[in-house]
């Protein structure tokens, strides 16, 4: 038996942005996701969307260097650069270790897996972090 492929409907998940059912669709995608992530504002570091990092607390709408290194200001150790600056440079995913600090005192070297979301002009806007 043969599928004709014309007459499949695909929809990308942006068509369905700003309705009920894509913010539905975003949530369950995101609560579903068996590894920890975050979602930040490329702009203003802050943490838009999050998952599995209980030990961190209450993170939503803060800043991923306040949250995951204790700091005021943005991460610039050459050691560990941010994951942003390396996004926003070559536009591609990116691969790096750093030691985050959790909500509970414990400090731990983590692999972080970087992916940008640009917008309608090919900056990017979001980042997804997974760990």
């Amino acid at each position: 038996m043969s599928t004709n492929k014309s007459n499949i409907n695909f929809k990308k998940i942006s068509d369905f942005a700003g309705t009920e059912i894509g913010n539905d669709l975003v949530h369950s995608i995101a609560a579903n996701n068996p590894l920890p992530y975050v979602v930040l504002d490329a702009v203003t570091f802050k943490v838009e969307l999050a998952n599995g990092l209980n030990d961190y607390g209450d993170i939503l709408d803060k800043t991923c260097f306040s949250q995951f290194h204790k700091r005021s200001l943005q991460c610039t150790n050459a050691m560990y650069p941010c994951p942003i600056d390396e996004l926003r440079r070559t536009g591609k995913p990116v691969v790096m270790e750093h030691i985050h600090s959790s909500g509970n005192g414990t400090s731990s070297e983590m692999k972080l897996h970087a992916y940008p979301v640009m917008d309608d002009n090919g900056w990017v806007s979001k980042v997804i972090i997974y760990f």
